[in-house]
């Protein structure tokens, strides 16, 4: 079944290439393990298959936080 014009599916890891998706030790390639936003932070935690260690990545504010400040009445 194909997909409508104005429906994009975007995968939930980052693509190959993206700083933030190398290990800081090392700069081994890492995959990714959990994601976290009940803080209201989009904190994801990767690991890097070199050195086996895992790194916490901060990627801003969540997307449900935006939306909920937005909806907020001003006053």
């Amino acid at each position: 079944m194909k997909l409508p014009s104005w429906i994009s599916i975007r995968p939930l890891r980052h693509y190959k290439g993206d700083d933030r998706t190398k290990c800081p030790d090392c700069g081994g390639e890492m995959s990714f393990v959990e994601r976290f936003t009940m803080s209201g932070d989009d904190r994801r935690t990767y690991r890097c298959q070199a050195c086996n260690k895992e790194h916490i990545v901060d990627f801003g504010m969540a997307e449900w936080k935006r939306l909920s400040d937005a909806n907020k009445p001003e006053g």
